[in-house]
């Protein structure tokens, strides 16, 4: 990531999006890498394109972190920016199995998109170890919590290793949640 420039975002961003908008494509969402080396220039050219293609197609973005992040002073202050820029607040877990502390570090996510009027996308359950865990921390960490804001959960490729029947209760649960 660190070898990101903004000429290369852009030139690789215009031609996925002359792609999309090629097939009938109308909505695109990008997850931006948004720590380290490489982040801001991605973010300002992904800007940039959104503004040149906006009559064209939506180009979502979607600031892509470690849950853990937005919970620091430097996480809350970017999850601002975003929110001033029209963007989603992404999360990543570190590991599922972290019970009760994932659930606060996505209680935490909620409560400060919730104070931004900023949707949320998060990546869970990419791996095929303790399929859909994830998922199951965010349905508790949903159960007491009330959510206005637009929840995704991309990538939920393990829910299909799952039984049948586990796989439409936790998609029953989802929708109960209101979450895509």
């Amino acid at each position: 990531h660190g070898t990101r420039t903004h000429q290369g975002v852009l030139q690789r961003g215009q031609r996925a999006l002359e792609q999309a908008c090629s097939t009938g494509l109308r909505a695109l969402r990008s997850h931006v890498d948004s720590l380290g080396d490489g982040a801001e220039c991605s973010w300002n050219a992904l800007l940039e394109l959104r503004d040149r293609w906006q009559d064209r197609i939506e180009l979502q973005l979607v600031a892509l972190l470690p849950l853990d992040y937005w919970s620091t002073s430097e996480g809350r202050q970017f999850a601002r920016w975003v929110a001033s820029v029209g963007g989603l607040l992404g999360g990543v877990p570190v590991s599922h199995r972290a019970g009760p502390r994932l659930r606060e570090q996505m209680r935490a996510l909620i409560t400060l998109a919730e104070d931004l009027g900023c949707g949320i996308d998060l990546h869970l359950d990419e791996s095929d170890r303790d399929p859909a865990a994830g998922l199951v921390q965010l349905l508790a960490a949903l159960r007491d919590q009330s959510v206005s804001i637009p929840i995704t959960c991309s990538h939920l490729s393990s829910v299909g290793l799952l039984p049948v029947p586990d796989r439409q209760r936790l998609g029953a649960q989802m929708a109960g949640q209101g979450l895509c």
